[in-house]
């Protein structure tokens, strides 16, 4: 294993709208341990890792696009129409 003077420092950075919407969103995972994940995640491609920091964001979302919108990429048309 590498000291801590060697090992690959992460930084996680979370879009928590994406996250829900396009994966958890009509799953059983609502409660879905973040950090851990990437941990796991991290650790299998590096084995030497080290995650420094995880940054969770979001926006919250208007109600009446939230029944129109199906992806993000709509998302983007709508909030960016003319």
């Amino acid at each position: 294993m590498l000291d801590m003077s060697t090992a690959l420092r992460t930084a996680i950075y979370i879009d928590g709208y994406n996250l829900y919407y396009g994966r958890l969103r009509g799953t059983q995972y609502k409660w879905l341990d973040v950090v851990a994940l990437f941990s796991q995640i991290t650790r299998s491609i590096e084995p030497g890792s080290q995650i420094i920091s995880v940054k969770f964001f979001t926006a919250p979302a208007l109600p009446n696009l939230q029944a129109m919108v199906k992806s993000p990429c709509e998302h983007r048309m709508i909030i960016t129409a003319p």
